[in-house]
């Protein structure tokens, strides 16, 4: 095998520079073209994105924006056998709503839950398997954040 071409010391620099202006570029874009955050306004409302956990049957559903994290958890009390809907707000929550829709988007139930408490979910666990969206609302420091997001989480 021939390597003369390992002694052009122009070829030789290029493959040391090409992968390090390779990274600087990636980063000197994204700086570029990510807009900047802005602080929450009150009284105006934001998304909420959805992570992957909410996509399958995890028993979880982490809902964020920017340093805003809401967690949906699905909990069966152990004594009774009711399954309950735990709600955590990492800035806690005035209030938050929560409505499950079937596929033709007819509500099938609506919760309604207070700062971080429970909700119960047992008198209608038939409901739960036509249930296939979520909307969810909350209320933190003046602002409302919303999401729609599958309830894959809930089976």
């Amino acid at each position: 095998m021939n390597l003369s071409f390992l002694t052009n010391k122009h070829f030789v620099v290029a493959l040391i520079v090409s992968p390090i202006l390779a990274v600087v570029a990636w980063f000197a874009v994204d700086k570029i073209v990510t807009p900047a955050p802005v602080v929450a306004e009150g009284g105006a409302s934001y998304p909420l994105v959805a992570k992957s956990n909410c996509r399958y049957s995890s028993g979880k559903c982490a809902l964020t924006n920017g340093d805003i994290k809401i967690l949906l958890l699905k909990v069966q009390d152990p004594v009774s056998g009711q399954v309950k809907l735990d709600m955590d707000c990492n800035l806690g929550c005035n209030f938050a709503r929560l409505e499950l829709l079937d596929k033709q988007r007819q509500s099938l139930l609506s919760l309604v839950f207070d700062g971080h408490s429970r909700a119960s979910l047992a008198p209608l666990a038939a409901e739960l398997s036509r249930a296939k969206i979520m909307r969810f609302v909350a209320g933190l420091e003046g602002s409302v954040y919303y999401v729609e997001t599958s309830t894959a989480f809930l089976n």
